[in-house]
């Protein structure tokens, strides 16, 4: 698998592990002299890499999207931020929630990227505040006494 740079300076990766599809990738590019460097040496490799890479920046990702697709070449862009929380997959999957942060009011989080029909797994809790649990943390996870807490935040120690 492979990233390539577009004419517009976006992204756009394709993986060809199999023959075919790299035959398909070759031919589409007008490069058939490459297929036989599919699983060739890594200097062939390389040399087949920068010979690609001249071909796609001659135009931009979306054009190279939809020729590639057409042509049966297994391709997906690499997005930016703005890209990825706009494109309609990641929305219905809900990979980003929304929660109510006490000072920041509505925070976008990335949800759990697991999807269990019989065990949902959900965000269950906003992101906490400075220090919200360094009593919890010392106290009950390492067993620090309240009178030690206490000192250690009287100190500046802790917050």
């Amino acid at each position: 698998m492979n990233i390539y740079k577009a004419k517009d300076d976006k992204y756009f990766t394709i993986g060809c592990f199999e023959p075919w599809l790299w035959g398909n990738l070759c031919k589409l590019v007008g490069r058939e002299d490459l297929v036989p460097k599919h699983f060739g040496s890594f200097e062939e490799q390389q040399e087949s890499y920068q010979a690609l890479s001249e071909v796609f920046a001659t135009k931009n990702r979306d054009e190279w999207l939809k020729s590639l697709d057409e042509a049966d070449v297994c391709v997906a862009p690499v997005y930016n931020f703005e890209e990825m929380f706009a494109d309609p997959h990641y929305r219905d999957h809900k990979i980003v929630v929304e929660m109510e942060h006490p000072k920041l009011g509505k925070v976008k989080l990335l949800n759990t990227p697991f999807k269990f029909s019989d065990t949902p797994a959900a965000v269950r809790t906003r992101p906490p505040l400075w220090a919200e649990h360094t009593r919890e943390v010392l106290g009950d996870l390492l067993g620090y006494s309240k009178k030690k807490i206490d000192r250690l935040l009287k100190e500046e120690v802790i917050e």
